[in-house]
């Protein structure tokens, strides 16, 4: 009972926390994201519908890719609305993974050692993704930390 008490207070201060993110934007940057996320749905739709006219392994790998696109629009229209450097990584990030499942998709006509390895260079092309997103919103937190001054002792 406690654990589903907890569960649904920290649930709750999450939600607050990305409403009170999103209510902070600027009435244009709320309608831009709006507009950005319309479009990104109607380009996502005709995507699919021009899956529609294939079979098999391309249409699998059509579908992937319109789910990927709309993904990483997704990311960047909210990363644009928070405006923050988080935002940005996450939305480097949420690429990365995307990215990440369309070479699953492109991987899977394959068999064998040959799969094996098509599914070892996706993995390392996210790692490698991933880790640049992070070092990337890493960085600027470093340039603005002073220098370390040594402490000297007082007599």
């Amino acid at each position: 009972m406690r654990r589903a008490r907890w569960t649904a207070i920290c649930t709750t201060m999450v939600m607050l926390a990305v409403c009170a993110g999103a209510q902070g934007a600027t009435p244009q940057a709320r309608a831009a994201y709006k507009a950005s996320m319309k479009q990104a749905n109607a380009d996502y739709t005709a995507a699919r519908a021009q899956c529609r006219t294939q079979s098999g392994h391309p249409r699998t790998v059509c579908i992937a890719e319109a789910k990927a696109t709309l993904r990483k629009a997704e990311a960047e229209a909210q990363s644009t609305l928070r405006a923050t450097e988080r935002a940005r990584a996450d939305a480097r990030l949420t690429g990365a993974k995307a990215d990440y499942q369309v070479d699953k998709a492109k991987c899977s006509d394959r068999s064998g050692e040959e799969r094996r390895t098509c599914l070892k260079e996706a993995r390392a092309r996210q790692s490698e993704s991933m880790s640049g997103a992070v070092k990337d919103e890493r960085t600027p937190n470093l340039a603005i930390k002073a220098p370390a001054v040594p402490h000297s002792k007082t007599p």
